[in-house]
């Protein structure tokens, strides 16, 4: 329901009469008890272990228990609305003595069937009953004067108000005349001349400027620069070239000699006797052979496999690989993880094998990846 609906609901309750008001909710609240029971009587019926005389028995306590407390009319299994009905004299009798004050603090709600009137179990606040009870002040009673009346009421604002701080307070002229007026691309005069006197015609020039041939001749040059003829223009470009003759060139600051940091020799730390001293690894790089993953986007379960590879090399230039894409130096987006399977043959440790799998099921295949299909 949305806010339009509730609107009007809420609008169509405030114009009910107190009587018309109890005898709809009454309605409502049988529509609702009438579903909720055959509901109830489908889902068992449905249940191999629950027999029919099971059923009947569940529905006939449900609907007394709903006789006691609501004081509602009874509603049968065939949705049929039975001519019992509960007065609250009736209702105090099976109730305790505390639950029968309770009940005698509210007011009763009565409407009326045909020629028959019938209380309500859900009634309204009793007002005469509460300013009798004794609160923490005295219960008064206040009515407003007509001058009182007359400030309450809603009046027209004046024009000399002014909106408070965090309004929006902008003219909404303005913006739309703004809005109306074409974009047009900033081009500055001496950029176009420029280009002119390199030599390139109007068409390119304004490509260059990142504008139209159109908007250079019939805004630029007509409207803004007042350069009408191709004469005007060439005598503008001349002008140009002779202004930056004159121009004087900046000049180049002088080069600075350089610091050449010297080499400080350090000592090698001492390698003991029983360690040899092991070669530098370097830093593996991925190899082509890891690139090369087995793709095929029609067939469920083909296996992405690395060639070329196996030891302790695959090891490191798996490793390698997986920083390099935790990293973002490789530009791979994700895809649906459950489309594709990934399967690593050359391993022997399932360990290292699965870690692997886990982090590059979450990417797409390079774009120099060997689509060739392994049965």
């Amino acid at each position: 329901m949305d806010e339009n609906q509730k609107r009007r609901i809420f609008q169509y309750v405030k114009t009910l009469t107190l009587k018309k008001f109890w005898q709809w909710m009454n309605e409502v609240h049988t529509r609702a008890y009438a579903m909720g029971m055959n509901h109830m009587q489908e889902a068992m019926e449905c249940h191999p272990r629950i027999s029919k005389p099971m059923v009947e028995q569940v529905l006939l306590k449900a609907e007394e228990i709903r006789e006691q407390w609501d004081g509602l009319r009874t509603v049968t299994v065939e949705d049929t609305e039975s001519a019992t009905f509960r007065t609250s004299a009736e209702i105090i009798k099976d109730l305790t003595p505390t639950e029968a004050a309770i009940y005698n603090l509210t007011e009763e709600a009565v409407i009326s069937i045909s020629d028959r009137k019938f209380i309500m179990a859900t009634p309204i606040p009793n007002r005469r009953i509460e300013s009798q009870s004794q609160g923490p002040g005295p219960v008064t009673t206040y009515k407003l004067s007509p001058e009182e009346l007359q400030n309450i009421i809603g009046k027209p604002i004046p024009k000399s108000h002014k909106k408070p701080i965090g309004m929006d307070t902008r003219d909404n002229e303005k913006i739309q005349s703004r809005k109306d007026e074409p974009k047009v691309a900033k081009i500055q005069k001496d950029d176009y001349l420029e280009l002119r006197a390199s030599g390139l015609s109007r068409d390119k020039a304004a490509k260059k400027l990142g504008t139209t041939l159109v908007s250079i001749e019939n805004y630029w040059l007509a409207k803004k620069w007042g350069i009408k003829t191709e004469e005007a223009e060439e005598v503008e470009i001349a002008r140009y070239k002779e202004h930056k003759k004159k121009r004087p060139e900046p000049a180049t600051p002088a080069p600075t000699p350089e610091k050449v940091e010297e080499p400080v020799n350090t000592p090698p730390p001492a390698q003991s006797a029983q360690q040899p001293a092991e070669p530098e690894r370097e830093q593996p790089r991925m190899s082509v052979a890891v690139k090369q993953w087995v793709f095929n986007p029609g067939l469920k379960g083909k296996f992405v496999r690395v060639h070329g590879v196996d030891g302790e090399g695959a090891k490191l230039e798996l490793q390698a690989l997986v920083a390099q894409v935790e990293a973002d130096r490789i530009n791979i987006s994700t895809f649906d993880r459950g489309e594709w399977v990934l399967r690593l043959h050359e391993f022997g440790e399932n360990g290292l094998a699965l870690e692997v799998c886990e982090q590059f099921t979450k990417y797409e295949m390079p774009a120099d990846a060997d689509q060739t299909v392994v049965e």
